[in-house]
């Protein structure tokens, strides 16, 4: 019976580390991405969308053209007008074959609406960088 005992503390013990080193996991990637989405929202209250795009992963420019992300911010941009706030709502960190992408999905308040944004971040540097925004 003792050893069931120590068997099971052990078993537990392991998993705390493990479900404590994904929640610390998921703190830093919330907070790299957070930084990474205030600087897009920075280029988006001051309509710079040539630095949202040279800012993105190579995979986003790859996959939208210069011209229709611009045509869409711009429309986003008449629509809403400035991102005011907003809170973070949501988190996944997926990884997949050694490829890691970060979701951030947020509440936010525009100057003439509220919204959902969710970006897509390529999470395998040092800094995350935008993969898509919807």
């Amino acid at each position: 019976m003792k050893k069931v005992v120590i068997i099971i503390l052990a078993v537990l013990a392991v998993a705390g580390f493990g479900i404590y080193k994904l929640v610390n996991s998921l703190g830093r990637a919330g907070e790299a991405g957070d930084a990474a989405v205030s600087v897009f929202h920075g280029h988006y209250n001051a309509n710079r969308v040539k630095e949202i795009i040279s800012g993105a992963a190579p995979a986003f420019r790859s996959t939208v053209s210069a011209d229709d992300f611009a045509g869409l911010i711009r429309l986003l941009h008449d629509k809403l007008g400035e991102r005011k706030s907003g809170e973070r709502s949501g988190i996944n960190l997926h990884t997949d074959n050694g490829n890691t992408t970060l979701e951030l999905t947020y509440d936010s308040t525009f100057e003439k609406a509220a919204g959902t944004e969710e970006f897509v971040l390529d999470y395998n540097g040092e800094v995350p960088l935008l993969i898509g925004y919807h």
